[in-house]
């Protein structure tokens, strides 16, 4: 009843006040003796690294100001994506995406294909942008959409977004902030700006949060998600110092250091369909949900008398209040946990700085950023990352008489050869880490000097150290930590391998040193002061090199007659790494440490390109422009690192895009800005099944050809003085034309049993009951076809101060979050409704603000991909075969319903 009327009351009048704006637009219109009229805002952005009215910039840019931001209500880069066409995020993975172009991996041997720079330095790596800092912080975000190679570097095929810091003032300023909204989130914010002399200012600030009211519903344990990080709840902090200063008229320079850290839950990703109740959905370990076939609902279904091994009757032990029916069927937001899954960012430090010296017709400034983070996430581990069914314990049947392969190998506990298993699966865990290290220098020179003929040149080094372990790790098992050999147990030999005190199933591990050297130039030359010509090169230099590490065990190994039904309660683990034949590009010989039972082997490539822009730009008038572009965009190769693949390198990827834009205002009070493209998108970095060698392997393929096209508009309206209406929408294709005669399996469906499979033109698979499919035609991921979002805002103004009313409605297409556009990875279309409220007092001391954002508590999906969950039968070639895969969804929702309030004082 409360979350309703805290909504219904914003809702209500904000419909009230924009419903008023006609009679009151013409109210505020009649007092012409301001002498202001009606216009729309000037925007200055720096997408062209220079200072610039955004629609005088030849390139489709999005800017937002802070107050933009806290009228519209943006927190997120999720956010953004809803007011800046061709833009999208998922939030699971922290992947944001530009025109169907982006990033398809977590390996952070992949690069993203969207650029992140925070006030000119570039934030490479996955966790550093998680946690975005609020409009007190940020003075102003510029999404920049299309290839940026020539100005911003490799990495930036798909655009880039740029953030920019607020900075030290040359008059004091002091601000506080509060908010408290449901979901028990809680945050304060402060920070003060001022003169510490004639030459010097500086800014300090710092930001706290807490959220303990979770989106989702653990039946067995706490709630979790959240919007603090990464979907999830829990704490955040911000710090941050800057200093400013000048030497006289001739050299000015800038530096900041921050400190930004998280610890949150992590569920952002919701299973839907039944639980897999398969004892090996893969050789790892038994499943968890295999505790489920000791109840009578499961045990006759096909996953449960298909498996190896037998539950003993009423072994299975479930957390307390856990259902053996998966939640989220009946309640989308309820899920069953064993315990509380972590995202955590800590000993985060960054340093930035630029200084800028002022020559006669130039300028020379350089620019140095460095940051280092360790981000550690564990969530539980049932065939994908996030899922549980809170089955704490279980017993599989052992053999009614001993082995000899059993007696051979444990003849000092005959006994166990036929005692049945305990399989204990309640902490069996996912974990992530990210311990990364980046750093960049940039000289730039520029022209200053007034003339038909502008340019910019430079020279840019980047430089990243990290490593990246991936575990999954089954700690309430002691036979993992001590595995056998698994060739010599063939023979009834039992030979130690190397000891796994981490207790890790499935090790990956890479360390990588990544440098770039790019020189770059760019020349603007006016014609006349209507026609310009900009022309841009940039040589990319990049190379990888570091070594990677993999480790796998398997735990009750009954599909290769080593489990349960063999060793009864002395079932070990058996070391199954193996080393990869022969030597690839990119990669050294792979050998076994025998120290650690690790396979090990070097990486190491080098990659370069010439990537340049062309753009022809007109300008009739002063409230016209057009322009025509061509612009190459690049990003480098890397490695399918941390688990041996063959050929581990991928090649760079490349986009060739034309464009052409339109901006245009009229009279003062219509600003439309429209643009129309065209890509030849290369090689693009994608996970998939591939046959290699004889068999399939998921490894990063270059994709060969893909198309991608569309158009974009964005227009703002102002009637009135106090009157602002918004329209963005945004038409996107991007599609696979070419796959260089390749086919792949698709791991949701290896069958190919459900509808959609497309099989035409492709191979025989070399593995039984699997089947190879066809790419060509299909949608890239995350790439919707239409999205169209309408925003309006009426300042009405009062003797005391102003009240501004704001609405915002939000229409996305449904998307396909994998190159296989099948149902299960299809997310629904959906629609969101945000409102806001702002009192501002005359003196502009105080702000108060009301929001309610998805105001009718819509379930929105952000992304999906499907999971396979089994089957209800045998399948093909068994002869008979009827059966069919079972696929789940894995759904990433956006948040609920929230509302709250957050009061602004300013000390002036």
């Amino acid at each position: 009843m409360k979350r309703a009327l805290l909504c219904g009351v914003s809702a209500a009048v904000t419909t009230i006040v924009l419903g008023m704006a006609a009679p009151l637009a013409y109210a505020a219109d009649q007092p012409a003796a301001s002498g202001q009229g009606t216009t729309v805002g000037e925007v200055v952005v720096t997408a062209e690294k220079r200072g610039g009215n955004l629609e005088k910039v030849p390139v489709a840019v999005t800017a937002f100001s802070a107050a933009q931001r806290d009228l519209l209500g943006i927190k997120s880069l999720q956010d953004l994506t809803d007011f800046t066409p061709g833009f999208s995020y998922t939030s699971f993975d922290n992947r944001p995406y530009m025109r169907g172009v982006g990033r398809q991996s977590d390996n952070l041997a992949i690069d993203p294909g969207v650029a992140t720079y925070i006030d000119g330095v570039y934030a490479g790596a996955n966790a550093s942008t998680i946690l975005q800092n609020d409009s007190l912080f940020v003075d102003q975000v510029e999404i920049l959409r299309g290839p940026q190679t020539t100005l911003y570097g490799q990495n930036a095929d798909g655009g880039a977004i740029n953030m920019v810091s607020r900075k030290p003032t040359r008059d004091f300023e002091e601000e506080v902030r509060a908010g408290v909204a449901n979901y028990d989130k809680e945050y304060v914010e402060a920070a003060v700006s001022g003169p510490l002399g004639d030459h010097l200012r500086f800014r300090i600030g710092g930001s706290y949060a807490d959220q303990t009211g979770g989106y989702y519903n653990n039946l067995s344990g706490e709630r979790e998600g959240g919007s603090i990080a990464q979907g999830g709840d829990g704490k955040s902090d911000h710090l941050e110092l800057q200093l400013a200063g000048d030497f006289g008229p001739k050299f000015d320079w800038w530096a900041k250091l921050a400190s930004s850290n998280f610890d949150t839950s992590y569920h952002t990703e919701t299973q839907l369909g039944q639980y897999d109740v398969a004892e090996f959905p893969n050789p790892l370990m038994p499943n968890q949900n295999f505790g489920l076939c000791g109840f009578a609902q499961y045990a006759s279904t096909y996953n449960c008398t298909s498996s190896p091994d037998k539950i003993v009757p009423g072994s299975t032990v479930l957390a307390p209040g856990a259902s053996i029916n998966n939640p989220a069927n009946s309640n989308v937001r309820n899920f069953n946990g064993d315990f509380r899954s972590t995202s955590d960012e800590n000993k985060d430090i960054s340093f930035s700085t630029a200084e800028t010296f002022h020559a006669d017709g130039f300028d020379v400034k350089y620019i140095f950023g460095y940051q280092r983070f360790y981000y550690d996430l564990k969530a539980p581990w049932v065939n994908s990352q996030g899922l549980s069914s809170s089955v704490e314990q279980y017993q599989l049947q052992g053999p009614a008489t001993a082995s000899a392969a059993c007696l051979a190998m444990f003849a000092s506990n005959a006994a166990g050869c036929t005692q049945n298993l305990t399989v204990n699966p309640a902490q069996t865990q996912f974990t992530f880490i990210e311990n990364d290290r980046f750093w960049s220098h940039e000289v730039d020179l520029s022209s200053t000097s007034a003339g038909p003929l502008q340019w910019l040149a430079g020279v840019y080094y980047y430089g990243e150290m990290y490593d990246q372990p991936i575990n999954v790790v089954d700690p309430s098992q002691a036979q993992v930590k001590s595995p056998l050999a698994l060739l010599p147990a063939f023979a009834d030999l039992a030979v130690p391998a190397p000891a796994n005190p981490g207790s890790s199933v499935y090790n990956e591990f890479t360390d990588l040193h990544a440098r770039s050297l790019d020189e770059f130039v760019q020349f603007d030359y006016a014609f006349d002061p209507q026609w310009k010509l900009t022309v841009g090169l940039r040589d990319n230099d990049d190379t990888k090199s570091g070594y990677e590490t993999f480790r796998l065990l398997l735990f009750d190994a009954s599909t290769f007659g080593l489990g349960a039904g063999t060793f009864g309660a002395n079932t070990p683990a058996f070391d199954a790494t193996s080393c990869t034949t022969g030597v690839y590009p990119g990669a050294g010989p792979c050998r076994i440490d025998p120290n650690s039972g690790k396979a090990v082997r070097s990486l190491n490539a080098h990659w370069n390109a010439v990537t340049g822009a062309v753009n022809l730009s007109w300008t009739p008038d002063s409230t016209t422009l057009a322009y025509a572009k061509y612009s190459r965009g690049y990003k480098e190769g890397g490695f399918n690192s941390g688990t041996m693949a063959v050929f581990p390198e991928t090649v760079p990827e490349t986009v060739d895009a034309f464009e052409v834009g339109y901006k245009k205002t009229v009279g003062h009070t219509l600003q439309a800005n429209a643009d129309a493209f065209y890509y030849n998108y290369d090689n693009e970095q994608q996970p998939l099944g591939e046959v290699v060698n004889g068999v399939i392997d998921t490894v990063i393929f270059n994709i060969p050809k893909s198309e991608t096209y569309g158009a974009e508009l964005e227009t703002t309206w102002r009637p009135a003085d106090d009157l602002t209406l918004n329209l963005t929408y945004a038409y996107l294709v991007a599609k696979v034309t070419s796959t260089g005669g390749k086919c792949f399996e698709d791991t949701a469906d290896p069958g190919g049993t459900q509808p959609g499979a497309n099989t035409s033109g492709c191979p025989a698979s070399p593995t039984p009951g699997t089947v190879l499919q066809n790419l060509t035609g299909e949608t890239l991921p995350e790439s919707p076809k239409n999205r169209v979002t309408v925003d309006g805002s009426y300042v009405w103004h009062f003797d005391p101060g102003s009240l501004s009313a704001s609405a915002s409605f939000v229409w996305k297409d449904a998307t396909y979050g994998s190159p296989f556009n099948r149902p299960y990875n299809l997310a629904p279309s959906y629609t969101q409704v945000n409102t806001r409220l702002i009192w501002k007092d005359s003196k502009d001391r105080f702000s108060a603000i009301l929001f309610c954002d998805n105001v009718f508590n819509a379930v929105n999906y952000d992304g999906v991909f499907g999971l396979n969950a089994g089957s209800t039968g045998p399948l093909s070639p068994t002869p008979g075969a009827t059966g069919k895969e079972i696929i789940n969804k894995i759904a990433s929702l956006t948040a609920p319903r929230t509302f709250g309030l957050e009061l602004q004082y300013r000390f002036r």
